[in-house]
């Protein structure tokens, strides 16, 4: 048996099918689900910014992408807040289905040091499925 159904109203779809046959007192009941479709974004987990000479900032781009078919709503925060930190432009954005966004991660080097510090990347508002995106940079002397 194969079974379609749409439903013209977005969100999730929950119905139940009851099926009577001949020399059976109990129905039998057949449960449909539908969930609707969610984003489904893409992107480059980890952002090298390689060496960078103190005082300089420098910049790399993180392009994302929507392969679902609802839009999304993006957000990106550094997952522990430093000084000077990482600059991140958008912040928040929304991606439509197979539309591309690229986001500015940037770094100014105040330090000789190596870091390496995660972005956390929440789709839809879920903080429960947040993503990471790794920044790693090596900061020198010049």
């Amino acid at each position: 048996m194969s079974m379609q159904f749409e439903t013209t109203d977005a969100g999730d779809f929950h119905d139940m099918i009851e099926i009577l046959t001949e020399g059976y007192a109990q129905p039998y009941k057949l449960y449909l689900h539908a969930l609707m479709p969610a984003p489904d974004i893409q992107f480059e987990p980890v952002v090298n910014l390689k060496f960078i000479p103190m005082g300089q900032e420098k910049t790399e781009f993180v392009e994302f992408k929507n392969e679902g078919r609802m839009t999304g709503h993006v957000s990106i925060r550094e997952e522990v807040r430093s000084k000077p930190g990482i600059k991140i432009e958008p912040e928040n954005f929304e991606i439509a289905p197979e539309q591309i966004v690229r986001v500015r991660v940037g770094l100014t080097a105040m330090t000789a040091d190596v870091i390496s510090q995660n972005l956390v990347v929440v789709i839809d508002g879920k903080e429960d499925k947040k993503q990471m995106i790794e920044v790693t940079a090596t900061c020198v002397q010049q």
